[in-house]
């Protein structure tokens, strides 16, 4: 039960990280920060909505994996915007966008790695 908690929160700090990287994306230019001049640090949000919140949806819905990446396609479409919102509104840190996804992954990171530790 407790692994599974951990898995759903690791779930919604992933898609949230991309749902802060999108929207800083669509905000103003100069605002960016140093991390979206560089492809590759730009595509950390990418992976972690498209690809890492597969890891413990699968864990948790039991479900293929493949089947999970194409569901988690609709699911950082449709929902991502709304966890972020819900996200930016109650658990904002004041330090700006890229420091909230930074926040978000780290959380996400934790979180994953407890619900595997505690896995029954």
């Amino acid at each position: 039960m407790f692994s599974t908690i951990c898995y759903i929160i690791s779930i919604i700090c992933f898609i949230t990280t991309f749902g802060c990287h999108a929207t800083l994306k669509n905000g103003n230019p100069t605002d960016y920060p140093g991390y979206m001049l560089s492809p590759l640090l730009s595509s950390i949000p990418y992976i972690s909505g498209f690809i890492l919140a597969v890891i413990p949806e699968c864990l948790v819905f039991d479900i293929a994996w493949y089947w999970m990446f194409l569901i988690n396609i609709f699911i950082v479409i449709i929902l991502g915007p709304i966890i972020t919102k819900f996200y930016l509104v109650r658990m904002v840190s004041g330090k700006g966008l890229g420091v909230d996804a930074f926040i978000s992954l780290l959380i996400a990171i934790v979180f994953l790695t407890l619900g595997i530790i505690f896995q029954p």
